[in-house]
């Protein structure tokens, strides 16, 4: 084969295999000629074929050759040798395959801020390196025509920084931290691990990716690798506290947790190469870690382990002197932060911050407020001023912040009651015979005293809780037989047996409890308040239950005994010029009666008719 017919020498900015495209194209050529003619991208070939000039004239052409060419020998892997990508707008200006294109994860036009291109639009095919015109596809449509779209910032920056370790042999300082001390290689190195293992979207098994030279393989790992390079090492900790959240509720290590992350960055990546990466996930497990930190740990420094900001809750609890359950509570209450996991086996583990505990004054860790009390406790917050004292003896009001005064409990005291009951069985629907205290405390007229004193007979044993609610918190879960609460409720105090509720007395009286409340509000009964606060409840005796049934009579009792309807009671009472006494003021009754004159008794008499007994009960 006869030599080459035109000779032109490789530019300081062309690569490799940009150059011999180029000078097939000039020469009309295929590559594989070039190769039987000894025509290679290094000095001596060059040299020997006539294409460079010596080296005294032009040294750092020679320079450079020498370099591309040492990198291509040695670290192969750097180069994108599969498919050709590059940038129209760049070939529109100049005819220039530059070097940097070849490189892999360049995938971004430094100048004009667009995407790389690697694939045809007219044959929809990737543009090879062995296509016989360097400014044209195998199918004839010229490349300058490609379309482009605009870049991120974060790709066209790893681009400029790569493109910046090919031209300086020396590992030029760049932008990008943690590339700033390593050479080509170990940047790609860098990227590829930071796009594969750290993308939790995808995150992959192994860092190799198959094809990895189109763009389409390759522009998401660029694009993960740049968003968190650009924010080092902030994002690099976000994407592994991500990849952590994904294992959320599980009780595993560093290395299940990761998987192959947590190898690669200790066996791909030396910390003697990679400092600013081992420091930044160091740091990330000091300060975000939630699962333990054995000390044989041969691969983390023994610094860090002292310098891990979570610990488990028995190490919290062994370190305060308290129990567990304690700190499960501190919890609860948001004074620890916590993460709880579950293990393979169902063991549950909780994991607290390390420093939130060592900063925890004696005053937070053994007291706490009302409305925490009242949270912890299920109580109502009026109900738990008033019974606060009778409950918690030591309790005391202290100063706030504010300048007002709040009242501090004692947790002992609190964890005393909320331990009452544990490990009795949940009842998820009670029983028609079964009350809960949530109940009690909302429906039943019971004073503070006797609150207090249920409680306190719960707590010395004296009366059996049945179960507890599965919802709700603290005591207003307990729940009891009625009938006993009910008969130690008449022990406890007897005339409490001649005191009823107003729905108790509407029972009685056989009428609707709107009705009973009707005849509280308008006199009829006389009712006393459970507290001096509207809205707390109130209760009637026995006894002026009977006093109202001695004084009036029900529009449905002399129907019942006339054996007719209740309507036409009122309408012949009306006409006789006796009207109900529920008729009284704007608001009526819901249920008809009658003050128990001496005209309606003779009238009732003429008829042969007695009304029922007054003195039922």
């Amino acid at each position: 084969m006869a030599g080459l017919l035109f000779k032109t020498p490789p530019f300081r900015t062309e690569g490799a295999g940009g150059y011999l495209l180029r000078l097939d194209d000039s020469n009309k050529l295929q590559v594989r000629d070039l190769a039987e003619l000894g025509v290679a991208f290094d000095t001596a070939a060059l040299f020997r074929q006539g294409l460079i000039p010596a080296q005294g004239i032009d040294p750092e052409l020679w320079s450079w050759i020498d370099h591309v060419s040492e990198l291509r020998s040695s670290k192969l892997r750097v180069w994108n040798v599969k498919y050709s990508r590059f940038c129209p707008e760049c070939l529109r200006e100049e005819p220039t395959w530059l070097a940097e294109w070849e490189l892999c994860y360049y995938d971004a036009c430094v100048k004009h801020k667009v995407w790389m291109v690697d694939l045809c639009s007219s044959c929809g095919e990737c543009v090879s390196w062995g296509r016989p015109q360097m400014l044209r596809c195998k199918c004839g449509a010229d490349l300058r025509s490609e379309p482009t779209s605009e870049a991120p910032s974060g790709v066209i920056n790893l681009a400029a920084a790569l493109a910046s370790k090919l031209s300086d042999r020396r590992k030029p300082l760049c932008d990008l931290k943690p590339l700033r001390h390593l050479d080509l290689d170990q940047s790609q190195r860098l990227v590829r691990f930071l796009g594969t293992h750290l993308d939790p979207g995808g995150m992959r098994k192994t860092a190799k990716i198959h094809n990895a030279a189109r763009m389409e393989m390759s522009w998401p790992v660029s694009s993960v690798a740049a968003a968190i390079l650009g924010d080092w090492p902030k994002a690099f900790h976000d994407q592994l506290s991500a990849i952590q959240k994904m294992a959320a509720n599980k009780k595993q290590g560093l290395s299940k947790t990761f998987e192959r992350t947590y190898r690669y960055i200790y066996r791909g990546l030396p910390p003697t190469v990679y400092r600013d990466v081992h420091a930044a996930f160091e740091q990330w497990v000091a300060e975000f870690w939630r699962g333990g930190v054995a000390r044989r740990n041969r691969r983390l420094a023994d610094t860090l382990i002292s310098q891990v900001q979570w610990t488990s809750a028995k190490a919290a609890a062994h370190r305060l002197g308290v129990t567990q359950g304690r700190i499960r509570r501190l919890v609860a209450e948001g004074i620890l932060d916590g993460d709880e996991s579950v293990s393979s086996a169902g063991r549950r583990f909780l994991m607290v911050r390390l420093d939130q505990v060592s900063a925890l004054s004696s005053a937070e860790f053994t007291e706490m407020d009302l409305t925490t009390a009242t949270e912890q406790l299920g109580l109502g917050k009026i109900r738990l001023r008033e019974l606060v004292r009778l409950l918690f003896p030591n309790a005391y009001r202290a100063p706030s912040q504010k300048g007002s005064t709040q009242w501090r409990i004692r947790r002992g005291d609190v964890d005393a009651y909320l331990a009452i009951g544990l490990g009795l069985p949940e009842i998820t629907v009670p029983e028609e015979s079964q009350v809960s205290l949530s109940h009690v405390l909302r429906y039943w007229t019971w004073s503070d005293d006797e609150v207090v004193e249920l409680v306190e007979a719960v707590r010395d044993g004296t009366l059996v809780l049945e179960g507890l609610l599965p919802e709700g918190t603290g005591l207003a879960r307990w729940t009891f037989d009625r009938k006993t609460l009910q008969l130690w409720r008449q022990q406890r105090t007897p005339a409490l047996a001649n005191w009823f509720s107003i729905p108790k007395v509407a029972e009685l009286l056989g009428m609707n409890q709107e009705a009973a409340y009707w005849l509280v509000r308008h006199g009829f009964l006389k009712a006393e308040p459970l507290m001096p606060k509207r809205g707390c409840g109130a209760r009637v005796t026995r006894s002026e239950v009977e006093r109202f049934r001695q004084d009036y009579v029900f529009a449905t009792e002399i129907a019942e005994a006339l054996k007719t309807r209740s309507t036409k009671v009122v309408r012949t009472l009306a006409e006789m010029g006796m009207n109900p006494a529920s008729s009284r003021g704007l608001e009526k009754c819901g249920k008809v009666f009658y003050a128990r004159t001496r005209e309606i008794e003779d009238w009732l008499v003429t008829l042969g008719v007695q009304l029922p007994s007054m003195d039922r009960g």
